[in-house]
């Protein structure tokens, strides 16, 4: 991993996370809902917030940027001499599987490490602690999800068409969020199997976070961070495991015709 690159990981999620803590400096809130807020509870059901919504999936939408073509252009033309330097695809594969691991990892660490040093949030307490680390694991996950997708679909239409795909499959499950008045399937298990809910916090049942809070106004009841985080973690495993398939059975060959 070039040291350039490293650096594109570290500063641009501590720039937009510089950026977003902005809008909450000084505001007087808690360190829970502060760190709520300053990650991903910004998202409320309501359309009229488009603002905020973009705020919330800004450091997905870069990632997928950063990282949408990692796969591809490791086996398109340009690269294809850094490829076959590798005794086998298996082995190609998983080192590449890993690296991106990695890069969202770093990514994704640097945001939320930034956000806790611009809002000044005091991680010492247990609460905000677990809240905080629960914000991370929904942002790694999220972040290799839509990145994995948009790397999924660029083997078959190119870079541009890729990215234009996940960022239409993000606004769908985005709107199917924000149109829906959540009061209406408090209990409807499906409610819980878009990704974009499995996000944010402020829609999960949790012991964590009270009630009577602001950001608990739209919860689903039985909707617990257990779930959230095994359904991502199913969702990855396939997700990583599709694209394996791909890289094995991909011929270097083709010639992909990008808008």
């Amino acid at each position: 991993m070039k040291f350039k690159y490293i650096l594109k990981l570290i500063f641009i999620p501590l720039f937009i996370s510089f950026l977003i803590s902005l809008n909450f400096k000084n505001s007087g809130s808690c360190d829970k809902v502060l760190a709520v807020f300053v990650f991903n509870g910004n998202i409320i059901p309501q359309i009229s917030n488009i603002g905020s919504v973009l705020k919330t999936l800004s450091p997905i939408i870069i990632f997928c940027i950063i990282t949408g073509d990692y796969f591809y252009r490791f086996m398109t033309k340009t690269n294809v001499y850094s490829f076959i330097r590798y005794d086998s695809r298996n082995i190609f594969a998983i080192h590449k599987i890993i690296k991106h691991l990695s890069i969202t990892f770093i990514f994704s660490a640097s945001y939320i490490v930034s956000g806790i040093y611009f809002n000044r949030i005091n991680i010492f307490d247990k609460d905000v602690f677990e809240i905080i680390f629960i914000c991370f694991i929904m942002l790694f996950s999220i972040n290799i999800f839509f990145s994995v997708i948009m790397n999924i679909c660029s083997f078959f239409c190119g870079n541009t068409a890729s990215f234009l795909y996940s960022m239409s499959l993000m606004a769908f499950l985005t709107i199917e969020y924000l149109v829906n008045d959540i009061s209406d399937y408090k209990n409807f298990s499906l409610s819980k199997l878009n990704p974009i809910k499995n996000y944010t916090l402020n829609l999960h049942d949790s012991c964590y976070m009270e009630k009577n809070e602001i950001w608990q106004l739209s919860f689903i009841e039985g909707f617990d961070f257990k779930f959230s985080i095994i359904y991502f973690l199913i969702l990855i495993v396939i997700m990583y495991l599709i694209l394996f398939i791909i890289i094995l059975k991909y011929d270097i060959s083709i010639s992909v015709n990008e808008e």
